[in-house]
């Protein structure tokens, strides 16, 4: 089992790689310019870019909104139109191919601008699925069939991969074209689609018992681990979304629901470490540590709590 803390290249800062363990790596979230200036030997995988509202602009169901710039789109829905979308797509893995990443996460979800601060939502997770398996088998058809490198692909709460169960793995199964992916199973959001929890115990019997439900070749099939607690169900029950939210355009609007999806999806260190049984029970092969700080040492600091639980693999 190999142990990853996450970084970007957004991030002003290139000390991570210094202030881990020399036997652990980064996960790097990257975008749609080379990578450059960044210790690429710590560099064990990569985070493709993720969009908001990609679904919109793919079904033409909605549009684009005056606020967003041309240099944000990719960012907010991959492109202005299909073939944008799916060009983009292709220009970020290849991206990040020189980096030779034993795999890229990327996002099977999407989140509708009016409904950043919902909790229930307007589009099913079979119709965000279906359009995802669409783009990205075109994706995959001009690299000869295949992706070039491994995707993880990563569940959230939104709609589209929740994975509180094996319905949506059943169907990407059924409709993705080619058979270089995987899961990414990121504890942190599958709590909050699962109505979160107060506590970390309560957490940890939670993501147990949702994992009870997962035959054995949905584990298998979870190489990739993003591990983190949220204790947010109170928050998240209490908030009220202002009255003007979609009055505003979609850079407001997703402006103004970053605090609450900071607030929500917490990145926080488990400190029990009955976790660890929960981990090993999956064994993925990759462990992000992905803590939510945006202070480098704070996130370390974090991410060594969280590490020091894995004691046989702490060499």
């Amino acid at each position: 089992m190999k142990h990853l803390i996450c970084d970007s290249v957004y991030s002003n800062d290139v000390v991570i790689p210094s202030l881990i363990r020399e036997t652990d790596h980064v996960e790097l979230l990257t975008g749609y310019s080379p990578v450059s200036g960044y210790d690429l030997e710590r560099v064990e995988s990569v985070h493709l870019p993720y969009s908001t509202d990609w679904y919109g602009v793919w079904s033409g169901e909605r549009g684009i909104t005056d606020d967003v710039d041309d240099a944000s789109i990719p960012f907010m829905y991959y492109g202005s139109d299909k073939d944008e979308i799916v060009q983009n797509m292709i220009e970020a893995i290849q991206i990040a191919q020189p980096l030779k990443p034993q795999y890229g996460v990327l996002h099977a979800c999407n989140a509708n601008f009016d409904e950043l601060l919902c909790r229930t939502y307007s589009d099913s997770d079979s119709k965000i699925l279906s359009a995802f398996a669409e783009m990205m088998n075109e994706v995959a058809s001009s690299f000869g069939g295949d992706m070039p490198f491994e995707l993880a692909l990563e569940n959230l709460w939104w709609p589209g991969m929740r994975m509180v169960d094996t319905a949506c793995y059943r169907f990407l199964e059924s409709h993705l074209e080619f058979d270089n992916w995987s899961i990414c199973l990121d504890t942190g959001h599958l709590l909050i689609a699962a109505g979160g929890s107060d506590s970390e115990s309560e957490s940890i019997e939670l993501l147990n018992h949702i994992v009870d439900g997962y035959q054995k070749d949905v584990l298998d099939r979870i190489r990739v681990m993003h591990l983190h607690n949220n204790t947010s169900r109170l928050f998240a029950r209490s908030f009220v979304a202002p009255d003007d939210f979609c009055e505003l355009g979609h850079i407001g609007r997703y402006s103004a629901a970053y605090r609450f999806i900071c607030e929500l999806d917490q990145h926080r260190p488990f400190t029990d470490p009955s976790i660890v049984g929960f981990v090993e029970r999956i064994s993925p092969e990759f462990v992000n540590h992905e803590m939510g700080a945006v202070d480098p040492l704070e996130r370390v600091s974090d991410y060594n709590i969280q590490r020091s639980l894995f004691k046989k693999d702490y060499i």
